[in-house]
């Protein structure tokens, strides 16, 4: 089994060969814990793009495609944002977020990890481009 989690240059992320050691998370969980939604609200969606979970007749789930409306200038939005059902996930995430926060500062003195191995610094700047009333945003 060969799993690319994203950055070529760490260690910890890199390909890994063979049965993968430690815990993982399937699509299922992530799906009912709320991340996959949080993740698509938060991160995905604003660009347009939304991470797909595929639910089999079995009751199986499993990671599916991107979908891609990165042309559609309001990008994604959910219809259900105000359910109890949604507000709760996203409340279970943002607790599992703060948890997290505790966690890492703890241990890296960071929650996200820093661009270019420092210890802290801003994102790097986007060019840009007019805002929504054409103004640079």
């Amino acid at each position: 089994m060969s799993v690319a989690l994203d950055s070529q240059n760490c260690g910890a992320c890199a390909e890994l060969s063979g049965p993968p050691a430690g815990r993982w998370m399937g699509a299922g969980e992530f799906r009912a814990l709320g991340l996959l939604q949080e993740v698509n609200r938060l991160f995905l969606h604003p660009m347009g793009l939304a991470l797909s979970v595929l639910i089999a007749e079995d009751g199986s789930e499993e990671f599916g495609d991107i979908l891609d409306r990165r042309d559609d200038p309001e990008g994604l939005v959910y219809g259900d944002a105000a359910s109890e059902e949604f507000l709760r996930r996203a409340r279970g995430v943002a607790a599992m977020r703060r948890a997290a926060h505790v966690r890492r500062h703890a241990a890296l003195g960071y929650l996200e990890q820093p661009l270019g191995g420092g210890s802290s610094g801003p994102l790097p700047r986007a060019e840009k481009t007019p805002g929504p009333e054409g103004a640079a945003g």
